[in-house]
């Protein structure tokens, strides 16, 4: 399933290791004109396969009827829920200036 951050703010006790958990495991680039030894800011570049990487998920992937979603967990322990809408949907919003 491949989906699309829009936004994730944490707060982290450990930035390093964060974002080596975002970067590195996750394929989140960060974005270094936004970022420093104390902030990170970061896009994904590509959807991933979360579960083959064993991240912590929780439940199972649902389907919410204008696509799927699943909760993951990440090292910090902050839960983080994935939503992957179905082309149709994005569409519709693209042509609705979302």
């Amino acid at each position: 399933m491949s989906s699309h951050l829009g936004l994730l703010m944490l707060l982290v006790s450990d930035v390093p290791r964060a974002k080596a958990f975002y970067t590195e495991y996750l394929g989140l680039e960060v974005v270094q004109e936004f970022s420093s030894d104390e902030f990170v800011m970061l896009r994904s570049r590509t959807g991933q396969q979360w579960k083959a990487k064993s991240v912590e998920i929780l439940g199972e992937v649902t389907d919410m009827g204008a696509g799927r979603v699943f909760t993951a967990k990440d090292p910090e322990g902050h839960y983080i829920q994935v939503f992957h809408l179905y082309p149709g949907v994005r569409e519709m919003q693209k042509q609705m200036g979302m």
